[in-house]
C-alpha cells in the first residue's frame, strides 16, 4: 500500500492506495477512505450511504443498487469530489462540509440536517423539531451553519455523528 497520508482527499483512485475504512486529518477535518460500489457516480458534495457494516464501501443509490444502503445506518460521509463507481476515495466524517440538498429550498441556520429521499443528497429537519421524530432509516448529517444556497442547491454543515 501506498502512504496513508492525504495530499489531496478530493482525488479518486483505482486501486486503494490505504486501508479501507481507515480514517484520515486532513485541514482540520477527517475523512474515512472508502470504495464507491453500485453505479451512481459522486459529485462533491453527495451524500454517501453504507454498502456494508464495516463502512468500508459507499453507495449514492438511495433505494439500493445492488448492494446497499444498509438499513439503520445509511450515511457514512459526504464526497470530497468527483467519485466514480467503482473508483476509491475520501469522504468526509467531521468538520464543516457543503452538502448537496434535495433543491425544496428550505434549510435554514440551526435546523437538523439528516439524509435525503433521493440518491446523494440531504434535506431537513426543521431545529423547533423534535429529532425523537426523525424516522430511524435516516440518518442525522449535523446541523446547518446558514441556509442553504438556493442556487446551488447545496448547505453548509457542521457534520456530527459520522465517523
Amino acid at each position: 500500500m501506498a502512504s496513508s497520508v492525504i495530499t489531496n482527499p478530493t482525488g479518486e483512485d483505482t486501486d486503494p492506495q490505504t486501508t479501507l475504512g481507515s480514517i484520515h486529518l486532513y485541514n482540520g477535518k477527517l475523512y474515512r477512505y472508502i470504495k464507491l460500489v453500485d453505479a451512481i457516480d459522486a459529485v462533491a458534495g453527495s451524500v454517501v450511504f453504507a454498502a456494508n457494516a464495516a463502512y468500508t464501501q459507499g453507495t449514492c443509490d438511495y433505494t439500493g443498487g445492488a448492494t446497499g444502503p444498509i438499513t439503520g445506518v445509511p450515511c457514512i460521509g459526504i464526497a470530497a469530489g468527483t467519485i466514480t463507481a467503482g473508483k476509491y476515495a475520501f469522504v468526509q466524517v467531521s468538520g464543516v462540509a457543503t452538502v448537496n440538498t434535495d433543491g425544496d429550498d428550505d434549510i435554514a441556520a440551526g435546523d437538523i440536517v439528516i439524509t435525503g429521499a433521493a440518491d446523494g443528497v440531504c434535506e431537513s429537519v426543521a431545529s423547533a423539531s423534535s429529532a425523537l421524530n426523525i424516522d430511524v432509516y435516516v440518518k442525522i448529517i449535523g446541523t446547518a451553519t446558514a441556509a442553504d444556497d438556493n442556487t446551488a442547491n447545496t448547505v453548509t454543515v457542521k457534520l456530527k455523528g459520522l465517523i
